[in-house]
């Protein structure tokens, strides 16, 4: 069974990203008013790099992240700008948990917590279908 994060984990961390740098962006305006104009280039450079990557990233993330589970063990590709590759066996794994933020379960993705001998891993932002299919993929694979 295949899995990847859909066009809705793109949404999700393209609003998360906005939320995050509004703030961001009122600290330094406030900044920018305390401590004189001199601030106003570092403010529009930060500004900037706040708006290439809030487009930048969500769909290259998205794009990034995919995997497979073929009954013996949980294969996934995540990353960007580092590509980090898990490889999970099913003689190693323990545990494992949904969860979702409020916004998440808006639009419909969830992220999978694989927790096995020596730690845990993460799979952000997989569509609730695809979630819900590999879980009991899991569950049949743990029952063998």
């Amino acid at each position: 069974m295949e899995f990847r994060a859909g066009g809705r984990a793109a949404v999700v961390l393209t609003l998360w990203l906005l939320f995050l740098s509004l703030p961001l962006m009122a600290v330094a305006g406030i900044c920018v008013a305390l401590f004189g104009p001199l601030l106003w280039f570092a403010v529009a450079l930060l500004g900037a790099v706040l708006c290439f990557a809030i487009v930048w990233y969500p769909p290259r993330y998205a794009a990034a992240l995919r995997g497979d589970f073929d009954g013996r063990a949980v294969r996934a590709v995540k990353g960007v700008l580092w590509e980090k590759r898990l490889f999970i066996p099913m003689t190693a794994l323990r545990t494992f948990e949904f969860w979702d933020s409020p916004l998440q379960k808006a639009l419909g993705c969830r992220t999978l917590v694989i927790r096995f001998a020596g730690g845990s891993a993460l799979l952000p932002l997989l569509d609730a279908e695809q979630a819900a299919a590999l879980s009991s993929q899991l569950e049949k694979a743990e029952e063998e």
